[in-house]
């Protein structure tokens, strides 16, 4: 057995430690054993606060025992039973709490489309408390998130305490943070100085640290003054660097030119991420600002904004450098203009270089002058460079997460018959995912998740190929459509909830047959709003490729998903199963 030497299973500062304790010889046993258990220790430490930055995929809710049919015949049941409102409100509760997620998705809908202002109030007797015995069970079943989220869609005054008892005693982390941004939907004029005093205690130690995060932005809608010093300090937050999402999405309510400013800073100045997690979602969150809120801000400030930004194009990469181009559209209100300067850097260059003065004066035709053809302004930057290609989708990262179809529908071969000749989709799907992995460097940071009614991470996390491959390989072989009832269903919650969060990624290549028909959100808007949610601290890319003939609402929940993601969405029907090629 080769036993690593002590130096490289100690951090560096406590082997400068070890030898000035002891230079010149071995430590003596005593001095020996604490060493070990300082090394063990430190390795448990630094193991825990990775762990602690990635949130832990959520319990899958999935109704095994009712077929699709009888979970919509059971939903449109619920739908008529909750039209005229409450009644005995507990039946209601029982129905958000109903194991399928197509009833509870219908009773979501009716109440808060449907029902008045003082119907939904009835709801409050759902919120859990601590002295009730039955609130680890109710928070657990997910009530306290669904009555969260209900009232952050429509807020409500009359429910601040309700709302302030979830963030202070829930046993849900997800309920905990749309409690509060149920909280930051309510009019400043709801908010006293407890209350205030409750938000800044969640922002200074709430727990996990997205419940933290998402406290600094409701504190900074709901009192800008309070936060604003906390704001700036989490700035620099080295522990959890998450928070750092959080501060610039914070700042920027509270003071437009200090947090575009800091948004700036934070894609330019680039933090030395060594855990290799947050330091690009950081970038890309500042990109973000900057493409949203930096258009309101004068000319003269913006054209310094471009001035620094045109020239990271060369030092970018992956979705990092693909959410430039649209940034910098936004900021020059080139995107508003019929001929929109294309995607590399000698465009926008050239571009910058012509028309800086005239633009920042708002010439008239200033902006469209010499935008020339995108098409023909747009370098290749593969141009000359081996492609690979994901079913003829070009990948421009190296950091990416494969979510796989493994449903029913997958069992049908590529012309979409059940038992027929010829390939089934799983059988082309899986032949395109091990020659992809096959092409890609050695170095690619990858993780493979294939989903039906849960989802089937191929790794406990995202590892570089090098060390991955064969395992990928092996669980991918032998990945078929699950068997047992009802585990073969669609359910994209829990996996692109795990996927836009993975560490270390950018990207999300979602392969499906269809839209979602299991998994605690299944309506499209409502999924859509929750992937969203999770990307605020994300920041991933997520393109969508489609199987099936998918059509309808089926089809626009997809090509949203992928509109939302800041990526692409792409119909395979006419090039799914044909020989794929790189260049």
């Amino acid at each position: 057995m080769v036993t690593k030497p002590l130096s490289s299973r100690c951090s560096p500062q406590l082997w400068c430690w070890i030898r000035r304790r002891r230079p010149g010889g071995c430590p003596r046993w005593s001095t020996a054993l604490t060493i070990v258990a300082l090394c063990w220790t430190s390795a448990v430490f630094w193991t825990s606060a990775v762990a602690a930055q990635i949130p832990q995929p959520p319990t899958e809710r999935v109704d095994l025992q009712r077929s699709v049919e009888k979970q919509r015949n059971a939903a449109r049941d619920a739908r008529l039973r909750v039209e005229q409102g409450p009644g005995e409100v507990e039946q209601v509760l029982e129905l958000l709490r109903d194991p399928s997620g197509t009833v509870r998705d219908q009773v979501f809908g009716q109440i808060v489309e449907q029902w008045s202002v003082e119907q939904r109030r009835a709801l409050r007797v759902g919120f859990g408390r601590s002295s009730d015995p039955r609130a680890k069970d109710r928070a657990a079943l997910g009530l306290d998130e669904i009555l969260a989220e209900i009232f952050l869609q429509q807020p409500d005054a009359e429910l601040k305490s309700e709302l302030l008892a979830v963030v202070r005693r829930s046993a849900s982390a997800d309920a905990r943070e749309m409690a509060l941004g149920a909280l930051a939907a309510l009019p400043s004029s709801a908010h006293d100085k407890k209350s205030i005093e409750w938000v800044t205690q969640q922002a200074k130690r709430g727990s996990p640290w997205f419940v933290q995060g998402e406290a600094l932005r409701t504190l900074a809608v709901i009192d800008g003054e309070a936060a604003r010093p906390l704001l700036e300090r989490r700035l620099t937050e080295k522990k959890l660097p998450a928070l750092r999402i959080a501060a610039l999405q914070g700042l920027v309510v509270v003071d437009l030119e200090r947090g575009c400013h800091a948004a700036f800073e934070a894609v330019t100045d680039r933090w030395k991420d060594r855990q290799g997690i947050w330091g690009e979602r950081i970038r890309r969150a500042g990109l973000e600002i900057l493409a949203v809120e930096g258009r309101a801000l004068p000319r003269d400030r913006r054209a310094e904004l471009i001035d620094g930004l045109i020239p990271l194009a060369s030092t970018l990469e992956g979705s990092t450098l693909a959410r430039l181009w649209p940034t910098l559209q936004l900021i020059t209100e080139m995107s508003d203009q019929s001929s929109p300067i294309g995607s590399s850097f000698s465009s926008w260059d050239s571009w910058w270089k012509a028309h800086r003065k005239s633009w920042v004066e708002g010439a008239a035709g200033a902006d469209q002058t010499g935008a020339g053809d995108p098409a023909k302004d747009t370098e290749d930057p593969t141009q000359g460079t081996r492609v690979v290609r994901y079913h003829g989708v070009p990948l421009d990262s190296t950091r990416i997460v494969f979510l796989s179809d493994v449903s029913g529908g997958m069992s049908r071969t590529v012309d979409g018959r059940f038992g027929g000749d010829g390939a089934r989709r799983i059988d082309v799907a899986r032949t395109e995912l091990l020659r992809v992995l096959g092409e890609l460097p050695r170095e690619a940071m990858v993780q493979v998740v294939h989903f039906g009614s849960h989802s089937i991470p191929a790794l406990p996390r995202v590892q570089p190929l090098v060390r991955s491959r064969k395992s990928l390989e092996q669980k991918i072989g032998s990945q078929e459509v699950p068997s047992g009832r009802g585990e073969a269903r669609g359910n994209l919650y829990g996996p692109l909830r795990r996927a836009v969060l993975e560490a270390g990624t950018d990207t999300v290549m979602l392969l499906t047959e269809g839209a979602p028909t299991e998994g605690r959100v299944q309506q499209g808007d409502r999924l859509r709003w929750h992937i969203r949610r999770w990307n605020r601290w994300g920041q991933a890319r997520i393109h969508v490729l489609s199987v099936g003939q998918i059509h309808g609402k089926n089809l626009e929940f997809l090509q949203g998903v992928a509109r939302d993601g800041g990526g692409q969405f792409h119909d395979l029907d006419d090039s799914f199963g044909k020989a794929e090629s790189s260049s």
